[in-house]
C-alpha cells in the first residue's frame, strides 16, 4: 500500500491492517515515529494540488535554471505537500537535464550535469541511482 507513493489516509490504513489487529492508536504511533524521521508527509487536498501545480512547476524551473550558477538553492516546491523538497545542486541539475534538456538516461543526465560540476566524480553511478531511487519520491511529490 505504502509502497505505491500515492497518498495514504490513516482511515484506509488502519483498513488494510484490520486483519492484523493493529489499533487506530497503534497505526498514530507509528505514523508519528516514520513522520519524526521526516519519511512521512501531509498531502494537500487534490483541488488545491491541482491549483497549485502549474505555479509550482514554473517557480521550480526557475529554481532549477539557477542550478547552473551556483549552489544557494537547496529545495523545489511541492505541489503537493505545499512544502520544499530538499535537493543538492547535483540532483537539481539532474533533473534540469530531464525537463529541459531531453535527457532521460542516466549517462545523459551525467554528462549534462559534469558541464557544471567538472570536480565531481561517479556522475554516472550517482544518476543511476537518482533515477532509480529518486525520481520515482520526487514525481509522487510533483517534483519531477
Amino acid at each position: 500500500m505504502l509502497s505505491s507513493l500515492e497518498p495514504v489516509s490513516l482511515g484506509a490504513i488502519e483498513t488494510s491492517l484490520r486483519s492484523a489487529d493493529a489499533t487506530l492508536d497503534q497505526i498514530l504511533d507509528a505514523a508519528l515515529l516514520v513522520a519524526g524521521q521526516e519519511q512521512l508527509e501531509l498531502v494537500q487536498s487534490d483541488d488545491t494540488i491541482s491549483r497549485v501545480r502549474k505555479p509550482s512547476a514554473k517557480l521550480n524551473a526557475h529554481l532549477l535554471d539557477a542550478a547552473r550558477s551556483g549552489d544557494e538553492i537547496e529545495h523545489l516546491a511541492s505541489p503537493v505537500t505545499g512544502a520544499g523538497v530538499p535537493l543538492k545542486r547535483m540532483q537539481q541539475l539532474f533533473l534540469l537535464a530531464a525537463s529541459r534538456d531531453g535527457a532521460a538516461q542516466p549517462e545523459a543526465l551525467a554528462t549534462f550535469a559534469r558541464n557544471f560540476l567538472p570536480q565531481e566524480t561517479s556522475l554516472v553511478e550517482r544518476a543511476r541511482d537518482f533515477t532509480r531511487l529518486e525520481v520515482p519520491v520526487l514525481k509522487a511529490l510533483g517534483v519531477a
